[in-house]
């Protein structure tokens, strides 16, 4: 029987015992996303590490609740990567279900922020 768990109930250490989340710290994970970039200064490179910093002091720290997140980590990359300004905008978006086939569970809540392009 599929288990229906709401997204508030839902922590790291819920992640990390129940669906094997682990920490990744490797360069090269999602080499993807960063290839072919533009060159950070100085000032975004010691404003990104404060926010690692900041979300690694979260998780060492439980409970991570998903305002905080948001407020701590979220944020503060999109005011870093211009994403405030045009042309994106910010917009709510509906909620999700998030199902784990393998575990029967289904984790339902919802995505805070999203980001578009209006072109």
């Amino acid at each position: 029987m599929t288990q229906t768990i709401p997204a508030k109930d839902i922590n790291i250490r819920y992640l990390v015992d129940n669906l094997r989340l682990k920490r990744n710290q490797d360069q090269e994970f999602f080499r993807e996303w960063q290839d072919n970039l533009s060159e950070l200064t100085d000032l975004e490179k010691q404003l990104l590490n404060q926010v690692k910093s900041g979300f690694i002091n979260l998780i060492d720290y439980p409970p991570v609740l998903e305002n905080i997140v948001i407020m701590a980590v979220v944020d503060p990359i999109l005011f870093i990567g211009g994403f405030f300004l045009h042309p994106f905008y910010i917009r709510s978006e509906p909620a999700i279900n998030l199902a784990v086939e393998d575990k029967d569970i289904i984790i339902k809540g919802k995505i805070d922020i999203s980001l578009k392009d209006q072109f």
